[in-house]
């Protein structure tokens, strides 16, 4: 008699412990977000799902035969046409399915993200070496007005003024590109060049 007593409690155990297995896959149909990770691993195969355990939800491990077998007593044939088995095993796959697809299009949302922030770093570096180069050009010829200024003064003396001129000439011929037109901001409008310490 307690052998029976024992041998009904563990199977009424088992049979509870399937049932809330349907309700936590009901319940992640309804709301894919909801799906813990430890459950969403189950979802991979049977055995994985027979090895799931959940003691929030009274669920622990049972064997894949334990399942199958207490399957076809408590799921009636009505419940989508097939055996109690395949009822609780297609929840399991149309489960898996949408969290997958859940992982997919979270996974897609990160990566777009992910390219946006790098691009927007990538043209902020591009903005602020843009903005270098426009300086360093108009410290150049900031420069070069200056020296030929210079080169115009009456108190210099004759060799120092060959030399300089020589050099004017020589970056004249080699970067009359840079020298006109001027550099721009961005925007378009030529950068004046300061002369004698005073605005153009």
């Amino acid at each position: 008699m307690a052998n029976k007593l024992g041998a009904y409690r563990k199977k009424k155990a088992n049979i509870d412990n399937l049932l809330e297995r349907e309700k936590l896959l009901l319940r992640g149909l309804e709301a894919p977000k909801d799906v813990t990770r430890s459950l969403s691993d189950s979802l991979i195969g049977q055995k994985k799902f027979a090895n799931f355990k959940d003691e929030k939800n009274n669920i622990t491990p049972l064997s894949l035969n334990t399942i199958k077998s207490i399957s076809e007593e408590i799921f009636s044939k009505d419940k989508d046409g097939g055996d109690g088995f395949e009822y609780i095993d297609l929840l399991r796959k149309r489960l898996l399915k949408l969290v997958t697809s859940q992982k997919s299009n979270r996974n897609s949302k990160q990566n777009l993200a992910n390219k946006k922030r790098i691009n927007d770093e990538l043209m902020d570096k591009l903005h602020q070496v843009e903005l270098l180069n426009i300086q360093r050009s108009q410290a150049y010829l900031d420069l070069f007005q200056r020296l030929r200024v210079l080169s115009k003064e009456r108190n210099i003396d004759d060799m120092t003024l060959l030399k300089l001129n020589n050099i004017l000439e020589d970056h004249t011929t080699l970067y009359c590109q840079l020298l006109s037109p001027g550099p721009t901001d961005g925007t378009g409008t030529i950068l004046r060049i300061i002369d004698n310490k005073k605005d153009e």
